[in-house]
């Protein structure tokens, strides 16, 4: 199996996780998917992990740590002359 494969599978199920209230069980995975194979979803679904697991300063790091990999939009979204 691909390492994007089991990443995506982990999302999958830290998501599930999420779903039943299991945070701490979703930010395992969640954090295990990043490991494997970061994608700016699952960086996302990591932050709600461990916010849910009660860990508002890792998430709060985790969460700056992916805007500065994300690109940004242009504030005035592409208008010109406004």
């Amino acid at each position: 199996m691909g390492v994007a494969a089991r990443a995506w599978q982990l999302r999958e199920a830290a998501g599930a996780a999420l779903e039943a209230g299991r945070g701490p069980d979703a930010c395992e995975l969640a954090g295990a998917a990043c490991r494997l194979h970061a994608t700016p979803r699952g960086r996302r679904l990591h932050v709600l992990a461990l916010l849910a697991a009660g860990r508002t300063l890792d998430a709060a790091r985790a969460l700056s740590a992916a805007e500065s990999l994300s690109p940004r939009v242009a504030e005035d979204n592409g208008v010109r002359g406004a």
